[in-house]
């Protein structure tokens, strides 16, 4: 009974609303959407020094359209709350922030701030490498994700990182299907890993790279069985008949 009034499980319930949000239908995704800001901001409220919840809060009034409560001030004033309780966080909202206003050199800046302050903590670098993937510098996106797996080498989504660059790239393939394996033969549990829908995919994608047609399909057909709505797979399936 007492769940409700507990930050972090209004911190899952929000991850669990926005999630159902982005898979809803036009009619059903604003009321999940709001049900989404109302749970991180009563996770806010419950313990301000809850950062996830604060860095969630502050995705979504960077995301939102302003008639459903996003907000570029909002979103700068939970950054500043951030760095009041984490330096390094705080260097990581505020490298948000600026990625979202378009500002990569400031987002860099910021990441290689939190980067110095802690260089063990594998969350900035994660952030730095999907900086680099979004600017196609697909050579520092690979070297990332492996310092990444240097500090922690089950690193989960910096295994299925470096597996959809060599996915969508055709480079490092024989690195990309052996991160890809990995991370499919451990299963990562739920957010914010990718599915293991996603994982088959990308394997299949390196799979058809290399020629071998035979382990493409077995791979975007598993993808389909976990996700029937991965359009993308049963494309893949047509495309090789």
């Amino acid at each position: 009974a007492r769940a409700p009034r507990n930050s972090d499980y209004q911190l899952w319930l929000g991850r669990a609303c926005g999630q159902a949000a982005l898979e809803a239908s036009v009619f059903r995704a604003p009321g999940l959407a709001k049900r989404t800001k109302a749970a991180w901001e009563k996770a806010v409220a419950l313990d301000g020094g809850n950062l996830d919840a604060r860095i969630d809060l502050m995705h979504y009034y960077l995301n939102a359209p302003g008639f459903m409560g996003g907000s570029d001030d909002k979103a700068r004033e939970q950054a500043d709350e951030i760095r009041k309780r984490s330096a390094v966080r705080g260097h990581v909202a505020w490298a948000i922030v600026h990625a979202a206003k378009k500002n990569p050199a400031a987002a860099e800046s910021e990441i290689a701030a939190a980067i110095r302050m802690a260089p063990s903590d594998p969350r900035p670098r994660s952030l730095l490498g999907s900086f680099q993937e979004n600017a196609g510098r697909w050579a520092e996106a690979f070297e990332t994700y492996e310092a990444i797996l240097r500090i922690d080498p089950d690193h989960w989504d910096s295994l299925y990182r470096i597996g959809k660059i060599g996915a969508e790239t055709g480079r490092r393939l024989d690195r990309a299907e052996e991160c890809l394996k990995r991370y499919l033969a451990h299963t990562p549990a739920g957010y914010p890993h990718a599915p293991l829908s996603d994982a088959h995919y990308r394997l299949g994608m390196v799979y058809e790279r290399k020629g071998n047609k035979v382990l493409a399909r077995t791979h975007y057909r598993k993808a389909v069985e976990l996700d029937p709505k991965l359009d993308d797979a049963r494309k893949a399936l047509r495309r090789l008949g």
